[in-house]
């Protein structure tokens, strides 16, 4: 343990070195010395406990002992601080002065600029953002000042085309006060000037001949959504002489003079303009009256006109049908030969039927009867041709199958079994032909079937004789219709084709190309006469032998009938004529040159087009037809 009296003695000699105050406690806060006597220094203090000991160490220094070393220049740092808050001070005065002399006149070049005088011209300051608002201030003074000359010019515009307006124009209150218009109104009122209606006017009531229809316009004005009214009505010229008719259009603008909304009235004179109207109208029934007469007088012309067509056409039909009488003859001769000669086979094998087969079903047993009526449904009835080189080979292999088989050989047998072309299914009525009643049944079978044949030659010959008489009645009948019909080309065509059958027999190939069309709308009759003179050329041209196309197809909104042959086509140098009325490349006596003529103007009238082209070994006449019904 230190020595502590000696330690107490060197303490005190380093607090007498150090200066200030020191003070030594023990652990209990015991006083063991201090260097100084009263309260406690004010200033600094620095305590620490002593490792070796438990004592603490307090040093203490005041204030004024600390700052003594630095007081000349804290002295020094305050006088600078005074003179420098000075002379801010001062300088603050001096630009506050500065600005607000600037501000104040900024202010009064301001109000001279507002007031409309543009000529004062700014100066710049000290302070630069001061400059940059003067600059943007004489940019809007410029701005400004253009802008105002622009009104100005405007105004002078507006008044300029207030005053020449050739329509009048009024300004007044909703009460009716005249507050200004125009030349042109003052012109409608029979006043040669504006002043002089004011001076003898003073409500706008007054022009009107009722003049309550004012109130009431205004009134409508109102209730207007878009606060525009219009009317037509009378006002009084100068001194109530004449009344002018008017048409006013009238409107609420914003008179910012006034402070309020006035009544723009737009006055359209048209006194002279229903007095034209009145004169044309006049004109108009007089015209119209001769218009109707000569439309009358047209009408029966061009009723006359129709006929005389209508009848050209009908002739050009007969001079058609007269070419093709003795073929059409020929065609209605064939079927009804036909029919006769079915007639008397009929009749003749039907006396030997009903003499035969009650007979003949008496005698043969349940099993032959059955095999006769199998027989009788297997055999042929086709309306065929057969070759006789055919029929005796088929009698040849049924000889054969009668020597293979056992039955007894009969010529007779094997001719009718022949004709019934049954000769490969011969087995299953073995049981019948080697019967000696086989012969008889055989017979009959064969006699009933041609009975059969007979019934059918007759249904076909009177069905295309009836085909032919219809076409006949088709083409010649004269078309009364005036409207529209609903027109099957494909129909059409086949009874054009049916009139012609016996010239194409001569050696003519028709190929028809039928494409699935709907109905057009025209007239059947008319139509028909088209496809016989096109036809017909066609025949002629091929001097009836080579190869005749007719095709029906669709082409956009079109229908589109081609007629195609194989003729020597028509010279390049007729080509421009051969549409022309009376021009034919026919021998004399064989045309009249109106057929193609006709067949267009007939297209023509259902809106249609008739073209054609021709090179030698091919000519196609094209018509096309609208798809869409015409109304």
């Amino acid at each position: 343990e230190p020595d502590q009296s000696l330690l107490v003695h060197n303490l005190k000699e380093w607090a007498q070195a150090a200066g200030g105050r020191v003070q030594v406690r023990d652990k209990k806060q015991f006083s063991l010395f201090d260097t100084g006597e009263g309260p406690p220094i004010h200033g600094l203090s620095v305590s620490l406990t002593l490792s070796q000991v438990p004592w603490t160490l307090t040093l203490s220094r005041s204030w004024n002992e600390l700052l003594a070393p630095y007081l000349p220049f804290l002295i020094l740092l305050f006088v600078l601080y005074l003179v420098a808050a000075v002379t801010v001070l001062l300088l603050r005065k001096f630009l506050i002065d500065r600005l607000l002399q600037t501000l104040d006149k900024f202010q009064r070049e301001t109000v001279k600029i507002a007031s409309g005088d543009y000529s004062v011209t700014l100066e710049y300051t000290p302070f630069e953002d001061l400059n940059h608002v003067l600059e943007e201030l004489e940019d809007l003074r410029e701005k400004i000042w253009l802008r105002e000359q622009d009104l100005r010019d405007s105004e002078y515009r507006f008044r300029r085309m207030f005053e020449d307006a050739q329509i009048g124009i009024l300004h007044s209150t909703p009460e009716g006060e005249l507050l200004d218009l125009n030349q042109t109104m003052a012109k409608i009122l029979g006043f040669p000037s504006p002043p002089e209606v004011k001076g003898a006017y003073f409500n706008a009531g007054e022009f009107y001949v009722r003049p309550e229809e004012r109130a009431e316009l205004i009134a409508m004005l109102h209730a207007s959504e878009h606060g525009r009214a219009q009317a037509k009505t009378r006002f009084w010229t100068r001194g109530h002489i004449t009344i002018r008719k008017v048409n006013l259009y009238l409107s609420k603008v914003f008179d910012p003079k006034r402070n309020e909304f006035v009544i723009e009235t737009f006055c359209e004179d048209i006194t002279e303009v229903e007095a034209a109207a009145e004169a044309i109208r006049r004109v108009n029934e007089d015209l119209e009256q001769k218009v109707e007469e000569r439309t009358r007088h047209l009408e029966i012309a061009l009723g006359d006109l129709k006929a005389a067509q209508e009848q050209l056409i009908q002739a050009e039909k007969l001079a058609a049908l007269g070419q093709l009488i003795s073929g059409i003859a020929h065609e209605i001769n064939t079927p009804l030969g036909a029919i006769a000669a079915s007639n008397d086979n009929v009749l003749a094998l039907l006396k030997k039927v009903l003499e035969s087969l009650p007979w003949l079903m008496q005698v043969l047993s349940l099993e032959q009867r059955a095999l006769f009526y199998q027989l009788y449904e297997l055999g042929n009835r086709e309306i065929v041709l057969v070759a006789g080189s055919q029929l005796r080979q088929k009698k040849k292999n049924i000889l054969g199958f009668f020597a293979k088989f056992g039955v007894e050989a009969d010529e007779e047998l094997a001719d009718n079994l022949a004709e019934l072309g049954v000769e490969n299914e011969l087995e299953p009525f073995l049981p019948l032909l080697r019967d000696p009643l086989g012969k008889d049944a055989v017979r009959m079978i064969n006699e009933m079937l041609s009975m059969e044949k007979s019934c059918a030659i007759i249904d076909q010959a009177s069905d295309k004789a009836a085909k032919v008489i219809q076409a006949l009645r088709t083409f010649s009948r004269q078309s009364q219709e005036e409207a529209y019909q609903s027109v099957d080309l494909a129909e059409g065509l086949e009874t054009v084709l049916t009139l012609f059958q016996n010239k194409i027999k001569l050696g003519v190939e028709v190929v028809r190309n039928f494409g699935s069309l709907p109905p057009v709308a025209g007239y059947p009759d008319k139509l028909n006469q088209v496809w016989t003179n096109l036809i017909a050329n066609a025949l002629q041209s091929m001097d009836y032998k080579g190869r005749l196309e007719v095709s029906i197809s669709s082409e956009g909104d079109w229908a589109r009938i081609d007629i195609a042959d194989t003729g020597p086509g028509v010279p390049p140098e007729v080509q421009s004529k051969i549409f022309e009325p009376f021009f034919t490349t026919k021998k004399p006596g064989e045309g009249t040159g109106l057929g193609l003529d006709i067949s267009r103007k007939i297209i023509d009238d259902h809106h249609g087009t008739l073209s054609f082209v021709s090179e030698p070994g091919r000519t196609i006449f094209t018509a096309r037809l609208p798809l869409a019904v015409i109304v």
